[in-house]
């Protein structure tokens, strides 16, 4: 013969694995006649489904309340706008909650005076213009021209006679020229020397293909991921 302890005992146990169909938490009657029993020697009794409804509300109140709490410590730990960095394909947002951005391609910069907050820029290559050279000294080597010449024989008495000259240097004929004595004309009484002339060069230093300069610092690849929501 079984006790009532016993009896209660089944009943605690078979309990545990009531089925609730419909019950809106308000609606006593109704989840009631919504609980079923496994048993197959106690049936459910009114009473003990009440209680049974009271403890899934408690139940359910305690898991809204751990979400709400969860919700908080996210918030105090990573706000919105917060970083979270990982060197493992991590996805904070299966793994912390909330929603996360993921950040591709980018460091991460501090804001200054120059550079307000969330703004962006750089590249990663650049190919140098002409602007971005410094002035430079380049020495080159110009076609070399012979500047010589030269002159003699200043005494002259008559037409036609006076210095001669070669290279760079010639004489020319005076109209009038006042030697000793009487005038003589067309004599040779003059010097004159045009060195006049002009260089071109040109210097090509480079590469007509230039290569894009690496402007990237020494680095280590992570996922980055920011807080939107």
């Amino acid at each position: 013969m079984r006790n009532d302890e016993e009896n209660i005992n089944e009943l605690e146990e078979e309990n545990e694995d009531v089925i609730l169909i419909g019950y809106d938490g308000e609606d006593t009657k109704g989840s009631i006649d919504s609980l079923s029993s496994r048993s197959s020697y106690y049936p459910l009794s009114a009473n003990q489904g009440r209680v049974l409804n009271e403890k899934v509300d408690v139940f359910l109140d305690n898991i809204n309340d751990l979400e709400n709490r969860i919700e908080t410590l996210l918030d105090m730990f990573y706000p919105i706008g917060s970083i979270y960095q990982s060197t493992k394909n991590i996805d904070p947002n299966t793994v912390i909650g909330g929603t996360w951005q993921k950040i591709e391609g980018q460091f991460l910069f501090a804001s200054s005076s120059k550079y307000s907050l969330g703004s962006v820029g750089g590249i990663d290559k650049n190919t140098l213009v002409a602007n971005n050279i410094p002035l430079l000294s380049v020495t080159t080597k110009i076609n070399q021209t012979t500047l010589k010449g030269a002159f003699a024989n200043f005494a002259a008495q008559s037409s036609g006679q006076g210095p001669t000259a070669s290279g760079i240097c010639e004489v020319y004929l005076s109209g009038d020229y006042g030697g000793y004595g009487t005038s003589k004309a067309g004599m040779k009484d003059s010097v004159r020397i045009d060195a006049s002339h002009s260089h071109t060069a040109t210097s090509t230093a480079g590469n007509s293909s230039p290569q894009a300069i690496e402007n990237m610092p020494p680095y280590k690849v992570i996922n980055m991921w920011e807080r939107i929501g």
